[in-house]
């Protein structure tokens, strides 16, 4: 009889641990060309560049950072800042994105 209970538990606990299991989208590739997002939101900013483009990947930037998502903030920025090299904002928001977060680990000062 303990045997068939042990047995029913972990049966029951190994299906628990794969309904834990979500599939998510994978990462995108840190040297596939930088894209804009369709339907990610409205939002601008407007900046000094004479490239609309180079707009679209800073406004893109700017809302990727907003939803938590750096890396791509990063790539969108870099992207803006190579399409208007003369983009200040696109290389101080490629830096401001960097800085601490909500999400970025704290270390407290040894005493």
């Amino acid at each position: 009889m303990k045997f068939f209970l042990l047995l029913l538990t972990s049966l029951l606990l190994s299906g628990t641990a794969l309904a834990q299991h979500h599939a998510h989208a994978p990462a995108p590739d840190k040297a596939s060309p930088v894209r804009l997002i369709p339907e990610l939101g409205e939002f601008h900013l407007p900046v000094r560049t004479s490239v609309p483009e180079a707009q679209r990947f800073f406004d893109q930037g700017l809302i990727l950072v907003y939803g938590f998502n750096h890396d791509e903030a990063a790539r969108s920025f870099r992207r803006a800042a190579e399409l208007d090299p003369r983009m200040a904002m696109a290389h101080w928001a490629s830096q401001w994105r960097r800085g601490r977060t909500t999400t970025t680990p704290t270390s407290r000062p040894s005493a």
